[in-house]
């Protein structure tokens, strides 16, 4: 795992991308490597659709007592990034809601469309 300050990136060395459990071509891995630059650039002009998403989420409203977009903005911190085929999940650990729970937001293209929030812990 590495970071860049924002966010750690997880999974994004070709060696990772090759042994993965499925046989990507190295044009596959170029690709998927390729994409999470993408994923990378895009966060912080997402991060507003992000906190409103969350912001709407049943269990982030449950759990953390109806925190505003604002707020969950400024408790996010950094997440770790999954990449799976053409998407993938955002993963806060450092958030500052608790020290007890993980927060994952699953996403669908270059953080285009999001999909479900789980709550583990």
């Amino acid at each position: 795992m590495i970071s860049d300050g924002r966010f750690d990136i997880v999974s994004v060395s070709l060696l990772d991308i090759l042994c993965d459990c499925s046989v990507l071509s190295f044009r596959g891995a170029l690709f998927m490597i390729r994409f999470e630059e993408k994923v990378l650039q895009a966060y912080p002009q997402k991060i507003n659709e992000i906190a409103e998403f969350l912001s709407q989420d049943d269990g982030i409203r449950s759990f953390f007592n109806r925190p505003s977009r604002k707020e969950i903005m400024a408790k996010l911190n950094e997440p770790s990034l999954h990449i799976f085929d053409e998407g993938g999940v955002l993963t806060y650990c450092n958030h500052e809601f608790d020290d007890v729970h993980v927060i994952d937001l699953e996403f669908g293209g270059v953080l285009e469309t999001f999909f479900e929030v789980s709550i583990d812990g």
